[in-house]
């Protein structure tokens, strides 16, 4: 029995010394006083020493500074408090080579007892490859980073429930959430229109389902309650293969202005069109027209002013005074003339605009009070008239001929502003969005250019016409830069 424990007791100890001799990481035991005992060759290859030269030597001699000069106390410590501060705990600490090079190591230790005596082991792992990893990946990480926030393109990342999780500078800079303030958020109900929110969900559940979505123009809301018309392009991806959870990449870019130049774009190429068109019409109706008009005018002064005809006779005259305001009107939206601009008094305009408005049945038993002080605005005259005598046309008619119209004069730091506000029903809600459209009206007859001349001209004069409806009245505000 005796014979076969000792021989047991052998092969323990072969398997042991080929584990150490065989092992990849340095191993090295210590005594209670920090000496050296034993090292495996890997320890040599790791440091750089010899089995000779380190056994009996403090361990020490392994550390850098500040630990060389702390490692005694460390063993006091534990020796009279009991506390472990890193025996049984594996922590990345630094370690020095014979030559002198500091390199990162993963260090274990563990305590024992051999014939009473307290030793400690040591398990080295050399983790300078990985450092050198987590130092290209941080590096990797800041430069995708520093792509994510300076690139000039809205990138976010959603979960598959549509929830924010990173939301770039750019994001922040179109639609106007800060990144704080997004995070976690439903972007279906922060940034997309009611109307088109269930559509744009169900984008978003094709593409977690796989399926990228590219180049397709979807209207956002920002955080002022704008909304813009964005192409996006949305693309699922894997962040980790172990959870299978699918994110969505979205990247986007604002092309509400390039839609609205090249609107500009197709609507002057119409316009010289319907200039061509509208310069033939005005050639072969209008000199008809004076003809047809002069010749009924001379019939009806020598017909007796009781006769039957004669109402019927001046009808035609005014349908024939309409169809030459209708060509009128059409050669000016066509062929819009350049703004011959100088000082003029509003008051002066507004009051030469009454005087030519007085003789319209319209205006028989309405009112137009002026509030304000007079301005001198830099206009061209004749077009700017064009614009008040269509916006007081509107209201008397709106208002049935009877009511009061307020024309009131601000004065602003940069700017004049002019409003025009009646009593009358006001303006549907359904076509308030278009009613500076061409061909746009609420009248039974007229071509609905007046409003689309009107905004143009305001618009030449580097300024704006605004309109603002209710049930109670409509305001038409023009705002001129002051001169």
């Amino acid at each position: 029995m005796n014979h076969t424990h000792s021989f047991d007791n052998r092969k323990q100890m072969a398997k042991l010394a080929a584990i150490l001799e065989t092992a990849v990481d340095a191993i090295i035991t210590i005594t209670n006083k920090g000496l050296i005992d034993s090292i495996n060759p890997a320890s040599e290859r790791l440091f750089g020493y010899s089995k000779d030269e380190l056994l009996g030597q403090n361990v020490k001699i392994l550390m850098p500074e500040p630990y060389q000069s702390e490692h005694d106390s460390y063993l006091e410590n534990y020796f009279a408090t009991g506390i472990k501060k890193i025996i049984g705990i594996g922590r990345e600490v630094s370690a020095r080579r014979k030559d002198g090079t500091i390199f990162p190591i993963n260090l274990a230790v563990s305590e024992m007892v051999v014939e009473g005596e307290r030793m400690f082991t040591g398990i080295i792992r050399d983790i300078s490859e990985r450092k050198k990893a987590e130092k290209a990946l941080l590096k990797s990480e800041d430069r995708f980073g520093f792509l994510f926030n300076t690139v000039g393109t809205v990138i976010f990342c959603l979960s598959s429930e549509h929830h924010v999780l990173e939301w770039n500078h750019e994001a922040e800079k179109s639609l106007g959430w800060t990144r704080e303030e997004i995070i976690a958020k439903d972007f279906c109900q922060a940034c997309i229109p009611s109307a088109t929110r269930n559509s744009f969900s169900e984008d978003l559940k094709r593409v977690a389902n796989g399926e990228p979505l590219l180049d397709c123009e979807r209207v956002v809301v920002t955080r002022s309650g704008k909304e813009r018309v964005y192409l996006w392009n949305l693309s699922p991806f894997i962040e980790d293969p172990a959870s299978d959870e699918v994110k969505i990449i979205a990247c986007g870019q604002d092309i509400t202005d390039y839609k609205r130049v090249l609107r500009e774009l197709i609507t002057k190429k119409s316009l010289a069109q319907l200039g061509e068109m509208a310069a033939v019409v005005a050639h072969e109706i209008r000199n008809p027209i004076a003809g047809i008009s002069g010749a009924l005018r001379i019939i009806a002064g020598r017909l007796p002013s009781e006769e039957e005809d004669l109402m019927i006779i001046n009808e035609i005259i005014e349908r024939l005074a309409n169809l030459n305001q209708i060509v009128n009107d059409l050669l000016v939206f066509a062929r819009p003339s350049a703004p011959d601009c100088k000082r003029v008094p509003f008051n002066y305009m507004l009051e030469d605009s009454l005087r030519l408005l007085g003789e319209d049945p319209a205006f028989a038993h309405v009112k137009v009070e002026l509030i304000g002080v007079d301005c001198l605005i830099y206009c061209d005259p004749k077009l700017l008239q064009g614009v008040a005598t269509n916006i007081l046309l509107n209201a008397a008619q709106a208002m049935k001929g009877e009511g009061c119209i307020r024309v009131q004069v601000v004065e602003e730091a940069k700017h004049w502003q002019l409003s025009f506000e009646d009593n009358g029903p006001g303006i549907p809600e359904s076509i308030q969005g278009k009613l500076f459209d061409p061909f746009i009206t609420t009248k039974t007859r007229g071509t609905g250019l007046g409003l689309a001349i009107a905004k143009r001209v305001a618009e030449q004069h580097r300024g704006e016409l605004k309109v603002q409806s209710s049930g109670a009245g409509t305001t038409f505000s023009l705002i001129l830069p002051k001169p």
